[in-house]
């Protein structure tokens, strides 16, 4: 079972990255930001929204996507060595630990 903590933890994401996407869109004028942090919250909300149905693919699809959000940003950081994406990596690898501890745990039970 996938705990209501889970379930809203993947929601908050979803929306910061909406909220980062406009955030960077308004100060750099990065439609690519805004248009990456549009599609990425999407797809966490349609994971949440998964996992509220009760669904266990939706926390499957949502580590799955967090990986590829940490490897992205990491990377991103590594060559530009700017904060944003070192902010993003760091948020990203904390979720993708606690989503990876959520799946282990299912996997128990």
């Amino acid at each position: 079972m996938i705990t209501t903590f889970t379930k809203w933890s993947v929601t908050i994401y979803a929306i910061f990255l909406i909220v980062a996407g406009v955030v960077r869109y308004l100060m750099e004028d990065s439609t690519h930001a805004l248009i990456m942090g549009a599609a990425t919250g999407i797809l966490f909300l349609v994971c949440a929204g998964l996992m509220f149905a009760g669904k266990r693919i939706g926390l499957i699809l949502a580590t799955l996507l967090m990986v590829l959000m940490t490897g992205l940003f990491t990377s991103r950081y590594w060559i530009t060595k700017a904060n944003f994406p070192a902010l993003i990596s760091v948020l990203s690898g904390a979720m993708l630990v606690f989503l990876l501890l959520n799946l282990a745990r299912w996997k128990k039970r």
